[in-house]
């Protein structure tokens, strides 16, 4: 899996919408401390350690996840997209002697509370009004299973996808199927891995807000990834 969000992580586009901002997914700023708001950790995810026959891989720093949800603001004249973005991302994907995943401990892990965008105000409503934090504060990806990677994993080269799981947003739970272009070598995997859903889904309402005068009922989550490889 490579180069990822959403986001989780998530469900949170939906609001990027209601304060009005404006996002472009290029830009990535690092999280930004606010009241009430957990220190960000700095990632020292130590790499889970596999039995004989199997494989497992660990997110590693660069890893990143976002949520993009396309908006049309009032105040413009064509739609754009609102795009928060997160580094605090951890967990791993476990790979049996057989080839199948472990989904006992297959779990990735996005903080939701450290989503940024460019728009601080957007943020805060993001995570006090649409996700509710401080009762929800991750999203959890359980992976089941992956369909079309080659088994013995590859150790070079470019390869595609699917990864299934339930996804846990805003204590909700779904299945959701990612879609994942990853570049494998020995020692490590990085790509990026994207799903997309709509707001209903994890119990949550399109924003109505006069700023706005539209927002897709379309959330993508996008998980730009990088993972350290055992086994």
């Amino acid at each position: 899996m490579k180069r990822v969000i959403a986001a989780a992580v998530v469900a949170t586009a939906t609001l990027v919408a209601s304060c009005g901002g404006t996002v472009t997914p290029s830009a990535a700023p690092s999280p930004t401390l606010r009241a009430g708001i957990p220190t960000p950790v700095e990632q020292t995810a130590t790499p889970v350690l596999p039995e004989q026959g199997e494989v497992a891989m660990t997110v590693a720093e660069g890893t990143k996840a976002a949520y993009i949800v396309r908006e049309q603001l009032a105040r413009l004249d064509f739609p754009n997209d609102a795009v928060g973005i997160t580094k605090q991302v951890e967990g791993a994907v476990v790979f049996k002697a057989d080839g199948t995943v472990d989904a006992e401990r297959s779990r990735l892990r996005v903080d939701l509370r450290t989503l940024n965008s460019d728009e601080s105000r957007r943020d805060n409503f993001v995570r006090e009004n649409t996700l509710q934090t401080s009762r929800f504060p991750f999203a959890e990806l359980a992976v089941q299973r992956v369909e079309g990677l080659s088994w013995p994993l590859p150790t070079s080269g470019h390869a595609e996808f699917q990864v299934h799981g339930d996804m846990t947003i805003h204590g909700v739970t779904k299945p959701l199927t990612w879609q994942v272009t990853a570049t494998f070598s020995k020692s490590s995997v990085s790509g990026q891995a994207t799903t997309n859903f709509k707001f209903g889904d994890f119990n949550m309402s399109v924003p109505r807000v006069f700023v706005v005068l539209s927002v897709e009922d379309n959330i993508q989550l996008r998980i730009e990834f990088e993972m350290r490889r055992t086994g």
